[in-house]
């Protein structure tokens, strides 16, 4: 076996890498594995090349089939007032771009060096780009290369620059000029074209935007449309009795004691999912009547029958929230989890304390259960995006990369 998972539908299958470079968690991962499965079904031969190649058995990919990416190092913040640090460096992408490595040219001279390697290695027809800036410097002009991802991941297509999340300060740490010249640096070194503007990185020949508009920090100035998450099914208000509350939260969290709070408090009955939660912590959580699992159960059937769901404002549990009709609190930590609850809580179907605030997380969730105002907000924003977003996610991107390589249909 070569790694590929390939469904023999043509006699010559199109050959495409799934590649994911920055960003926590597993979303990115998780994102990638379902256009892949999808993109086999179709007859595509598919690769992944991850920065955390364990990621992929979580996301049921074999691991076989992914390969380490080029290693960018832990950004070093030492030089950075720290008063400002975080305002600086999350104003644009861009900036934030410039911390993670960009703002050193030996270490994009490294990494691009090292996608060179790839590039020999796979040879891919199609490219899927999902926060992973150097995987487009590599294959951009070779081959077609889409960009996937939320708002915050993916700039406007029609952009020239990095453009603001927030007001907060109009200080950078970096000039664009600077880091593009880092990265043509590399380009011309390595014998590849150089790029006209920094948010190229960023920009693949198609850019899909796979959120909701109202969760898109971008929204106001995109031209073009956002087409949902990637997911194989979207739940929906169904008339099912809502009587479950629903918590979600990285076992990392259960350190702080809030957390706890708020999952020993959960209006019952109650559902806490926690993967790889530690045994003491479920003993305590199940004490208080709550059900504990580890497992992450079909959001699409579950959320409907929820009359609240508690977790740290990722996009992807507040985009399936958002479509069932389901109130919410998001715990808010950076800024795109920042920009998420707010846009949740801004809309009337949820609140979106910070994380280290020191509000009663457990009382804000019965509030949202008892004032009526935010289930009734919650059900009309579901129906506006049932009518706004009739084609899912999936067969949109599956349409752009048939028509990419060429395959008609």
């Amino acid at each position: 076996m070569d790694g590929f998972e390939t469904v023999p539908v043509t006699a010559s299958p199109k050959r495409v890498l799934l590649a994911w470079e920055f960003g926590k968690g597993n979303g990115h991962a998780q994102r990638l594995a379902m256009i892949g499965r999808r993109l086999a079904a179709e007859g595509f031969e598919t690769r992944y090349v991850f920065q955390n190649p364990a990621a992929a058995q979580v996301v049921g990919i074999h691991p076989s089939q992914v390969t380490q990416s080029p290693r960018w190092p832990e950004p070093d913040l030492s030089r950075w007032t720290p008063g400002h640090q975080k305002r600086e460096a999350t104003r644009t992408l861009g900036q934030t771009l410039g911390v993670a490595g960009f703002g050193d040219a030996a270490t994009v001279l490294r990494v691009a060096g090292e996608w060179e390697e790839l590039v020999e290695a796979i040879r891919p027809d199609l490219v899927i780009a999902d926060y992973a800036p150097s995987a487009v410097m590599a294959f951009r002009g070779r081959v077609p290369v889409i960009m996937v991802g939320s708002g915050y991941s993916v700039p406007p297509a029609d952009a020239d620059v990095f453009l603001p999340f927030h007001n907060w300060t109009d200080k950078q740490l970096f000039a664009e000029d600077e880091l593009l010249a880092n990265v043509n640096a590399a380009q011309l070194r390595l014998g590849r074209k150089p790029l006209d503007f920094f948010v190229r990185t960023m920009q693949g020949d198609r850019n899909l935007v796979c959120t909701w508009r109202l969760l898109d920090p971008l929204a106001r100035v995109r031209r073009e449309p956002q087409i949902g998450p990637v997911e194989p099914k979207i739940p929906r208000p169904d008339g099912r009795e809502r009587d479950l509350v629903f918590a979600y939260f990285h076992p990392d969290l259960l350190s702080r004691q809030e957390i706890m709070e708020l999952l020993c408090n959960l209006p019952k009955p109650a559902l806490a999912v926690v993967p790889g939660i530690p045994p003491g912590a479920r003993r305590t959580i199940v004490a208080s009547g709550a059900e504990v699992s580890e497992s992450l159960a079909d959001m699409a059937d579950l959320l409907p029958r929820c009359r609240a769901v508690a977790h740290l404002a990722g996009v992807g549990v507040a985009s399936m929230a958002l479509a069932a009709g389901t109130p919410q609190l998001g715990l808010t930590t950076h800024i795109d989890s920042l920009w998420t609850g707010h846009a949740v809580q801004w809309a009337g179907a949820g609140l979106s304390p910070r994380l280290d605030s020191s509000e009663d997380f457990a009382k804000m969730l019965r509030r949202l259960i008892e004032e009526p105002s935010f289930a009734a907000a919650a059900l009309r924003l579901a129906t506006e995006i049932a009518a706004q977003y009739p084609q899912s996610a999936l067969d949109t991107i599956v349409a752009a990369c048939r028509g990419s390589v060429g395959i008609a249909g």
